[in-house]
């Protein structure tokens, strides 16, 4: 299982919602396999993200 920053975590999610209303340097967030555990995804869009397999233990997802 991989291992991101908060700030890589942010990043990913920028990239992704300018992928989801099409815009240029738009990526579609591959968390898959990632541990996200006690991250902070409140708010984010996470429509289409992918999240097989990625550990969301105590994760914020308040509104997204």
């Amino acid at each position: 299982m991989r291992t991101i920053s908060q700030k890589e975590l942010q990043d990913i999610l920028a990239k992704h919602k300018k992928w989801l209303y099409d815009e240029r340097g738009g990526e579609r967030a591959d968390l898959s396999e990632t541990d996200l555990r006690s991250g902070y995804l409140a708010n984010a869009n996470l429509q289409y993200a992918d999240l097989s397999h990625a550990n969301l233990s105590h994760v914020d997802l308040r509104n997204a």
